[in-house]
């Protein structure tokens, strides 16, 4: 069975490697609005960072 809090974390733990944020605890995924935090707040992934839809970059 797909667990979307397992995918979450794993989606949040690659988006922290290899940055300040990779040893910070937690994530947060706000069901108001598209976005992907870190524990401190810091921005992980946000809908600004998606490719867009027509393939425009």
């Amino acid at each position: 069975m797909f667990d979307i809090a397992y995918e979450i974390d794993r989606i949040a733990t690659a988006a922290k490697a290899g940055t300040d944020h990779e040893d910070h605890d937690g994530w947060t995924f706000p069901h108001d609005h598209f976005g992907l935090y870190c524990g401190c707040g810091a921005t992980l992934v946000d809908a600004s960072m998606l490719p867009a839809e027509d393939g425009a970059q």
